[in-house]
């Protein structure tokens, strides 16, 4: 009976085994036809400069951006690369093709770094102007509590003035030769 089991289960480790190869195989031959369709769908369109650029005619969903030739794409950025290309007129090989769209990417990134770089720049000089602007308010918070406790300390200076002079003026002596008094009271 476990044999048996054993059998079995081998068998099915085996039939799941060729069905993930299969789909696997069958997955990447049908890349290879979509990216082979794709390049069948290039569409020649000639810019002011007469220059040939392709794009591709792709079908997709609406709300994307339209072609030159009016149809959809729903991959803006591969849609921006392929009308960055230019290519020759006549026919061009495959590693050229390659090459062209490898240059129109690069092209394609070094202007997204460039944009990035940008925004950075944007963003650290609005984060230095407001860093700035917190100093300012800090320097004059701290000016202002400054100028509070000068006044602050005159005015108690003052009051310790005027409290020393009410004072004097309360315990001030009569004449002199006070001690003189007080020795003939006591004799």
């Amino acid at each position: 009976m476990s044999d048996l089991v054993m059998l079995l289960t081998g068998a099915i480790s085996i039939m799941t085994i060729v069905l993930i190869a299969l789909l696997v195989w069958r997955g990447r031959a049908s890349g290879e036809r979509l990216l082979s369709d794709v390049h069948r769908r290039h569409v020649h369109h000639k810019n002011s400069l007469g220059v040939i650029l392709y794009s591709m005619k792709c079908s997709g969903s609406l709300g994307y951006r339209r072609n030159l030739d009016g149809s959809t794409c729903d991959d803006e950025e591969e849609q921006a690369l392929e009308d960055l290309i230019a290519m020759p007129e006549g026919k061009i090989g495959a590693k050229k093709r390659k090459k062209l769209e490898m240059k129109a990417e690069k092209r394609l990134q070094r202007e997204r770094d460039l944009e990035d770089r940008e925004e950075m720049k944007q963003r650290q000089a609005a984060e230095e102007a407001r860093k700035q602007l917190d100093e300012q308010k800090r320097k004059e918070e701290e000016a202002e509590r400054a100028a509070e406790e000068e006044r602050l300390k005159k005015e108690q200076e003052q009051r310790e003035l005027e409290e020393y002079l009410r004072m004097k003026e309360a315990f001030s002596v009569e004449g002199e030769g006070f001690d003189a008094a007080t020795q003939e009271q006591a004799s």
